[in-house]
């Protein structure tokens, strides 16, 4: 499970997850369209790297910004 801190931020270091975490956690349910094609692209991501047998381990990073264009 992710654990947010106070400012809603994952504290620094290395979190495992699982897509529906991260979904989940990161509020995609309801969200922007363009975060909806974000999630869509991870999974189909993810579905991609399972059929073609590599892996199903990914880094991903970044930050959501809330409150700019």
């Amino acid at each position: 499970m992710l654990t947010l801190d106070e400012r809603g931020l994952l504290p620094p270091g290395v979190h495992e997850a699982s897509l529906e975490e991260v979904v989940e956690t990161f509020g995609f349910a309801g969200a922007s369209s363009r975060r909806l094609q974000l999630a869509q692209k991870l999974e189909a991501l993810l579905d991609d790297l399972r059929r073609a047998e590599v892996g199903t381990s990914i880094v991903v990073d970044g930050r959501l910004r809330h409150g700019y264009g």
